[in-house]
């Protein structure tokens, strides 16, 4: 049989690399590699496979994706005898991580062990691919392809039983059907760049990394309307898009009247995922490239097909490996098609250089992007797409003989990913209401060009009764499983706040009253970080944090600037926790139930505040050691109580 492979996102970049594999116009044009199944949640077929290929995204708190978690706890089941019940099974993993998170690729590392102890077998020494390493995924996506190629043509040559490698082209079917248009499908489409009409086109089948990405298997995707935005942080800090640059929103959006229950149900903790969209001058700068300017307005409906020959086998049946939907309810107009489905700020993948390459009707442009997509000129194209933050709109205009027609550039185009926020709101004190804390992406790249995120644009030009469309899902952070009376330790710079505002905002609409004021049933101590303190900086929540201290549901406040602080060095959040190290260190070693939230940015700031608290438990137990505190703070972790 083929190989089949298993794909484990959160946001898509499994999906993406799956996709590559069955589809990559490079060096593996004549080998097909059959996806016997969608996700990895639904792994019936895995024992009928020869090899099993994962590909596996680890999120940032190093939990399994949501379309994994259910394979994840069938393989973790404690009946599953060890050593022996997947002897037959041989696997090949890639593991999508980023070593700016503490838990780099843990899940994927944590999956080759358990199939290891169960007695499966790795075809190919595992591959942990780094989003952070100079040559991104994309190297490492390409030396795993390689080495199992090479692999998967070792074992056919062998005669292995059970293992069957088609060597056959692949196509890729698309069918672009033009309607004309009408008055029923004008209802449907989206005729502006913001989400403004309840009648306008919804995103209602996105499905970036399966539908499991959304909240369990249960979310819905609803579309809620902007209420108020506000800026947090001071204009002069979001003057100039340099280093120093600043913009942190508050949006406020109402649940539509139409939204069920389950949809607008959230905890303290959870997250929330925006669909943005491409601004309006991106979208019309895509149609001059492009110069099918008339196409704009033309009517289509999409179906995707891959379907597999085996030229070998004449009675060999077509095989439907997929159907992709797009970002855009369909009927639509290729217009919103760009809009929505198509992300135009993406930074350029080998794949897609390699797919364009086809395109270009000038030879030095081709050469040019043969060479970027191959080996050979992985540095170089490093150089002009990462380093120098060019986008897909950028690489067109570079290459104006490419141009794809409708149809290919469907299956070329990156698609535009949701982005995950912390639900900055209380669903007890925030009645029908969903707060995000946002900060906006801006700068300056070396080619002296302003370039903005494609999120951060949309929310830019939100202004109210706008529409977003997003959905729920459940984070890792779970205040209601805690005791009344455990004390929460919570960590957030930045827009780190934005969870434990949340949680603050729920204590307080639940804490008893007394003699007039709030007492809090727990110790909450609190540690916020920010560059400037003044009513020119980026103290987000300010006047609220203080009320919160003043009617007594935070017990402590701590605030780190690492700027304009009068002390001549910059202070961080663990210079904090290290000053509070006794008092932290108790709390911890205390069997009250201590909770810990650490929210923000990634990089070094996590590992950092992970030493603080090592260094606080020896500092209240001066008998362990480093090792002793590591093994605690690593027990917090498995019980859900450090986050």
């Amino acid at each position: 049989r083929n190989a089949a492979h298993e794909r484990g996102a959160q946001n898509g970049a499994a999906t993406s690399s799956a996709a590559c594999a069955n589809a990559d116009p490079g060096a593996y044009q004549d080998t097909a590699m059959e996806e016997s199944i969608s996700r990895i949640d639904e792994h019936e077929q895995r024992r009928r496979a020869g090899v099993l290929v994962l590909i596996v995204a680890t999120t940032g708190d190093g939990a399994a994706p949501a379309n994994m978690q259910r394979f994840w706890r069938q393989i973790r089941r404690a009946s599953l005898r060890p050593g022996g019940c997947m002897a037959s099974l041989r696997f090949a993993l890639l593991g999508l991580g980023d070593s700016a998170y503490p838990k780099f690729n843990a899940i994927a590392q944590r999956l080759e062990r358990r199939l290891l102890q169960l007695g499966a077998s790795a075809v190919i020494p595992s591959v942990f691919s780094d989003e952070s390493a100079p040559l991104g995924h994309d190297h490492a996506f390409s030396v795993f392809l390689s080495e199992l190629m090479s692999k998967l043509s070792t074992l056919r040559s062998e005669a292995i039983p059970g293992l069957y490698v088609k060597l056959a082209p692949r196509t890729r079917m698309l069918r672009v059907h033009v309607q004309s248009r009408s008055s029923e499908t004008s209802a449907a489409s989206l005729c502006s760049s913001k989400w403004t009409s309840d009648s306008a086109n919804r995103v209602a089948l996105f499905r970036t990394a399966g539908p499991a990405t959304r909240r369990d298997h249960s979310c819905d995707l609803m579309h809620a309307r902007v209420k108020s935005v506000a800026r947090l942080s001071g204009a002069k800090m979001a003057e100039k898009a340099d280093a120093d640059y600043r913009d942190v929103r508050h949006i406020v959006l109402s649940f539509p009247p139409s939204c069920n229950e389950r949809a607008r149900r959230y905890e303290p903790g959870d997250v929330v995922y925006v669909m943005p969209r491409n601004r309006a001058s991106a979208v019309d700068s895509f149609f001059e490239l492009m110069g099918f300017e008339y196409e704009r307005d033309r009517w289509m409906e999409v179906s995707v097909d891959a379907v597999v020959h085996d030229i070998s086998d004449p009675s060999c049946r077509e095989l439907c490996i997929s159907e992709e939907s797009l970002n855009v309810k369909q009927p639509c107009s290729l217009d919103a098609i760009v809009a929505a489905h198509f992300d135009l700020s993406a930074i350029p993948s080998r794949h897609f250089v390699a797919a364009l390459a086809a395109h270009a009707t000038n030879p030095a442009e081709r050469e040019r992007l043969e060479y970027f997509a191959s080996a050979e000129g992985a540095d170089d194209f490093i150089q002009y797409s990462v380093r120098e933050k060019r986008s897909i709109l950028l690489t067109l205009r570079d290459f104006p003989s490419a141009r794809p027609n409708v149809r290919d550039l469907l299956s070329m185009m990156p698609r535009m990913k949701p982005r995950a926020f912390s639900i900055a709101s209380s669903p007890s004190l925030d009645h029908d209401e969903l707060h995000i804390c946002a900060a906006l992406v801006k700068h300056t790249t070396k080619l002296r060009r302003v370039r903005e995120g494609v999120c951060s644009a949309f929310f830019r030009q939100l202004e109210r009764g706008d529409l977003v469309p997003c959905w729920i899902q459940r984070g890792s952070f779970r205040l209601a499983d805690a005791p009344p009376s455990a004390p929460l330790i919570l960590i957030g710079p930045g827009t780190g706040i934005a969870p434990i505002r949340s949680i603050l905002r729920e204590l307080s609409a639940h804490s008893e009253k007394v003699t007039g004021r709030d007492v809090p049933p727990r110790d909450v101590l609190v540690y916020f970080g920010c560059r400037t303190a003044g009513t020119d900086g980026d103290y987000l929540y300010k006047d609220e944090l203080h009320e919160l201290v003043d009617s007594g549901v935070i017990t402590s406040l701590r605030v780190a600037v690492s700027r304009g602080n009068n002390l001549g060095r910059k202070v961080y959040v663990q210079h904090l926790l290290t000053e509070d190290a006794p008092r932290i260190g108790a709390l911890l070693l205390a069997q009250t139930g201590v909770r810990v939230l650490v929210a923000g940015a990634a990089g070094s700031m996590p590992r950092e505040v992970n030493d603080a608290l090592c260094r606080a438990i020896l500092a209240a137990a001066p008998n362990l050691d480093r090792a002793a505190a590591d093994r605690i703070l690593r027990s917090l972790a498995s019980a859900g109580r450090y986050v």
